[in-house]
């Protein structure tokens, strides 16, 4: 009778509870294992079983982790973008903190012109401060997508 070997996919469908015991482990082919040891984002327990199940298999079986731990590290930079998000977060904190100072300073005049200007400064600092990481959000995804590219590319 020949013995049936669970995929990846099926594992994964399994209860967690159920999918880390040897019996189940023992069905999944060598391969498929190193392979989500590789691949697959696990916890320290879920790593350890399956390792001690391939060296259960082969006692010479050594895994070692790769260690790609900088997301940012061969990424693309953006010089005059980032130089951009430091302009506009220095921008955002002069508007917050002058908005709060010409406040003080007019609230002997018009306590409503001292509210308006407070209030002007913080939302315009605040927008000034929203723009400087929606440019850094779109510099990271941009830097990532490129690593995943360039990362799916050297696994063909």
């Amino acid at each position: 009778m020949e013995k049936k070997n669970l995929t990846i996919e099926d594992l994964w469908e399994m209860p967690e509870d159920e999918r880390y015991s040897s019996q189940v482990l023992s069905e999944v082919t060598s391969d498929n294992l190193v392979k989500i040891l590789d691949e697959y984002v696990l916890s320290g327990a879920e790593k350890e079983k399956l390792i001690s199940e391939l060296q259960r298999r082969d006692p010479s079986f050594v895994y070692t982790e790769n260690e790609e731990t900088d997301l940012h590290e061969g990424s693309i930079k953006y010089p005059a973008l980032n130089t951009l998000v430091v302009v506009y977060k220095i921008l955002g904190w002069i508007l917050i903190i002058g908005g709060v100072l010409g406040a003080l300073a007019y609230i002997e005049e018009s306590v409503i012109a001292s509210i308006a200007i407070a209030i002007g400064g913080v939302i315009f600092g605040i927008m000034a401060l929203a723009a400087a990481e929606s440019i850094k959000v779109m510099t990271d995804i941009s830097s990532f997508s490129y690593q995943i590219l360039k990362h799916l590319k050297s696994k063909d």
